[in-house]
């Protein structure tokens, strides 16, 4: 009897050690517009997932946190410019995401320099870019 208590304890044990298993939706979205805020609205409603609403200086701090979270299985990033002081690093903290498999999607509507639409076609799955003229 004893020793069926070993094996149901080892088990437990085993079980608990496995790694965890990426599960969750993240949509980082600007905060300060209506563009930023629908987007997050619509992918929570097609995807579900959690949001964050950033403003653009902290959508880096927000990334930064981030690399350290193991449940992240899909990112989308909506309406959040990029610029050339900001696109080196941001990219750089795209990269670190997607080594750990993490699915990311950016969506904007922003004018992007076409290095810049170069170096994220690098790292994401999905860029959806659109402008419209006013």
């Amino acid at each position: 009897m004893s020793t069926k208590s070993k094996k149901s304890s080892v088990r437990k044990s085993s079980s608990k050690t496995m790694k965890s298993k990426r599960t969750k939706t993240l949509c980082i979205s600007h905060m300060e517009d209506a563009d930023g805020i629908s987007s997050a609205a619509l992918i929570k409603q097609a995807f579900g997932g959690d949001t964050i609403l950033v403003d653009y200086p902290g959508m880096t701090d927000v990334l930064e946190t981030l690399r350290n979270d193991e449940k992240l299985k899909t990112l989308f990033i909506c309406d959040l410019g990029l610029n050339k002081q900001n696109t080196d690093y941001f990219v750089e903290l795209l990269t670190e995401l997607r080594k750990k498999k993490i699915s990311i999607t950016y969506v904007d509507h922003h004018h992007l320099d076409s290095k810049i639409i170069a170096k994220l076609k690098n790292v994401v799955q999905s860029l959806i870019i659109w402008k419209i003229d006013q």
